[in-house]
């Protein structure tokens, strides 16, 4: 699974779950209208062990 950030992209190969946490597009699953008070998670991912969230 591939996500982007601006021009940088990550490869979370083999994870259970990765989403874009900061989300814009209302149509999308993951959108959760939390944007403007939480700008410095970019995604959430999960694996078999644990939960990482990435702030960039």
């Amino acid at each position: 699974m591939i996500l982007q950030e601006g021009n940088l992209q990550f490869d979370f190969n083999g994870v259970i779950d990765a989403f874009k946490f900061d989300e814009k597009d209302r149509s999308k699953g993951t959108f959760h209208g939390l944007s403007h008070c939480m700008k410095a998670v970019d995604f959430i991912v999960e694996t078999e062990n644990k939960c990482i969230i990435s702030i960039m």
